[in-house]
């Protein structure tokens, strides 16, 4: 369990609530405790803890015992893949480099346009997965509570491209591109399984099951 009292008392520009006097650093407080059980932790995590606990001042009101607190910090990430998204390119030409055994003829240009002034970039593309029947809403509402956005037709066509056995293993989902085809809203899936790897177009307004996977960019 995280020792709050030890390692938030930093945050405090180095004063320590459970000390009496003023002006007392980190270090000696360090000096009086013995090691620091957590002290692998840097700076910025330690602000990005406070920032989920709800600033300082519900920090030092739990310091002062005057709140109590139950965190449970749930990423829901767990996969991350280092990719060559080349914006340049078309889908139809990321389809043919990821040599499906089977894709949806309506993935096109028309459909899933290419970025204007697109560029060739690495980004980290991180999988999700939410061990539960979810909305499209609800994917994406958890996405940017870690900060990320859906991940496009083209940024999942590269992942294909990339991990060409991942979609074996589950379906990948990209929500951040969105055609119409018949009055329904359409994203593009990289599905597949023993009898070979497909790329499909389900409905964004469909439940997704707990096996699915989906992709996400950092905002």
């Amino acid at each position: 369990m995280l020792n709050f009292r030890h390692f938030l008392a930093v945050t405090n520009n180095g004063q320590d609530p459970y000390l009496t006097g003023s002006g007392k650093t980190w270090s000696y407080q360090l000096e009086r405790r013995g090691t620091m059980k957590y002290g692998n932790l840097t700076l910025g995590q330690v602000e990005a803890l406070v920032n989920k606990l709800g600033g300082m001042e519900a920090v030092m009101s739990i310091l002062r015992d005057v709140a109590e607190v139950v965190v449970t910090t749930i990423s829901h990430i767990t996969h991350f893949f280092t990719v060559l998204i080349d914006e340049t390119r078309t889908v139809e030409e990321l389809t043919a480099e990821g040599k499906y055994d089977w894709s949806n003829r309506n993935v096109t240009s028309k459909n899933f346009p290419r970025s204007k002034g697109g560029t060739g970039m690495e980004k980290d593309i991180a999988l999700f997965h939410f061990r539960k029947t979810m909305t499209s809403e609800q994917v994406i509402a958890e996405m940017e509570k870690e900060n990320y956005r859906p991940a496009t037709c083209q940024e999942l066509l590269a992942l294909g491209i990339a991990q060409q056995e991942l979609q074996r293993d589950f379906p990948i989902i990209a929500l951040g591109s969105v055609c119409v085809l018949d009055g329904n809203r359409c994203v593009a899936v990289l599905y597949g399984g023993a009898v070979g790897r497909s790329l499909r177009l389900y409905w964004f307004d469909d439940d997704w099951d707990d096996v699915c996977r989906f992709g996400a960019v950092r905002k």
